[in-house]
């Protein structure tokens, strides 16, 4: 019975800085800056500047910080009603997002995919043939909709494997040229 009352209190103190620049967690892969957009029940809605919109469990919430040196010139009249997701539970959050495309955690932990599945205890990513199974209790964070560009990395990576080949193609020429010269130069 404490423990719902301390939970009360933290989230009092949150509410009052929506709208606010916040720092969630002080360091960590985890760690971000933004404008703190909505406190629920047991989750925080945070609008950074690297990732959108990104909802924080809060049993993985180990700080935050206000008065944040860190400048966001992030704008909250952007967002529509499709940006932020709402939600009266963190569980009915990761609920309503099957078949969206996810980043779930930061850093070394991430996993990112299409939500599949999602029990009280479990969710499923597929990403490309891989299917990954996240224990939902280790979610600290999760964002919807952040799909890396794949496809451009994919025509990218062609475009500097024929870049790669027109150099080594105009190395050819050029020592082709050389060996030209060089023999030219021997029969003289």
């Amino acid at each position: 019975m404490g423990s719902t009352n301390n939970n009360n209190n933290n989230n009092k103190q949150l509410e009052a800085l929506i709208n606010k620049v916040i720092k969630v967690n002080q360091g960590g892969p985890n760690s971000r800056v933004g404008k703190l957009l909505a406190v629920n029940s047991d989750f925080i809605t945070l609008l950074t500047k690297p990732d959108g919109v990104l909802y924080y469990n809060l049993d993985h919430v180990k700080s935050f910080a206000t008065n944040v040196s860190e400048e966001t010139d992030l704008e909250i009249d952007e967002l529509n009603e499709v940006d932020c997701h709402r939600a009266e539970s963190f569980q009915s959050l990761l609920n309503s997002l099957k078949y969206q495309w996810v980043q779930i955690n930061r850093g070394p932990d991430k996993a990112e995919g299409v939500v599949n599945e999602i029990t009280n205890e479990l969710i499923t990513l597929v990403h490309n043939k891989e299917v990954i199974r996240v224990y939902t209790f280790h979610i600290n964070n999760i964002s919807i909709g952040n799909k890396p560009k794949k496809d451009k990395d994919d025509n990218d990576g062609d475009q500097k494997d024929k870049d790669d080949k027109n150099k080594d193609d105009k190395n050819k020429d050029d020592k082709n040229k050389d060996d030209k010269k060089s023999k030219e130069s021997e029969k003289s």
